[in-house]
Formats: C-alpha cells, structure tokens, sequence
C-alpha cells in the first residue's frame, strides 16, 4: 500500500500526501523515543558532572581549611620563636652587652633572617595547598561544561526536529 500512495502522490503533483497517517505517526513516535533516550542520556551526564563537582567543591573545602590550619600553626611557631629568640636574646646579649652594641645588633639581624626564612617557607607551603585545590576545581568545572555543553545543543535540536515533523 505505501508504494501505491507514494506512487499516486508523485503522479498527481502531491494532491495525494506522500505518507499516510499511520506513517506519520510512527515517524513522530520514533523521534520522541530517540529524545527521550537522548534527553535521559543528558540527565544521567548531567548528575554526572554534579556529583564531580560536588566532590571537587569539597576537596578546595578541604585544601582552605589545610590552608587555614597551615596559617594558624605558622603564627604559633612564629610566636614561639620570637619568644625563644627573645629569651636566647636576651642571655646571649648580656656578655655582649660588655664587649659592644654591634654584637647585639648581628645577633638580632641573624634571628630575624631566621624567622623571615621559616615564615617563608611555611606561606609557600600554604600557597601550595591553596594552588591544588583552585586547579582541581578548576578542572572540574571545565570538564562539567565540556562534556554537558554539546548533549545539550544535541538534545535540543532533536527536540526541535520531533516537534516539527
């Protein structure tokens, strides 16, 4: 029967309809079956990237709080250096009290490069920490967009197609 309609549809110019009703129907079942995979295929791509960027907001969680705990335990070796340098200082500075001021100055200039130098290190290990997490959040959220990006454009279009047919 379909080739006996496409046939007289072409014979009489198209004042027949190439395709019955039936087929029709069919078509347009077909493409709302294939979006509706589609559109499940996005959903199950789109929780994906949910739940990675979930596990990456909590790794940066994580590394700011490391951050913070690296920034707190510096303060405190900070202040406890001070406080032994101070007392060194002050022992140490008692004989070279005697002998000079140069002494004691030297002695002063030694302990503050020691104490620039070990505050320096511990904010590079901090920026360190800080750095990772920025970068894995960063990736996360690219890869998200990446890969959730073209499903969607895809999805859409088909969307369109179905509803035109």
């Amino acid at each position: 029967m379909a080739l006996v309609r496409k046939t007289l549809s072409i014979a009489t110019l198209g004042a027949v309809s190439f395709r019955s009703k039936k087929e029709k129907l069919r078509r347009a079942d077909r493409a709302r079956w294939e979006a509706e995979a589609e559109l499940q295929r996005e959903h199950d791509a789109r929780e994906a990237a949910e739940r990675r960027v979930a596990k990456a907001e909590e790794r940066l969680k994580r590394a700011a709080s490391d951050a913070t705990r690296s920034a707190d335990a510096l303060a405190k070796v900070k202040r406890k250096r001070r406080r032994s340098r101070i007392e060194h200082l002050v022992e140490a500075s008692a004989p070279l009290a005697r002998s000079g001021a140069t002494a004691v100055h030297d002695a002063t200039t030694d302990a503050m490069h020691r104490s620039r130098k070990a505050a320096r290190k511990a904010r590079k290990s901090a920026d360190k920490t800080s750095a990772k997490a920025r970068k894995s959040a960063r990736k996360a959220a690219a890869s998200t967009k990446h890969a959730v990006g073209p499903q969607v454009e895809k999805l859409t279009a088909k969307v369109k197609d179905a509803i035109d047919v």
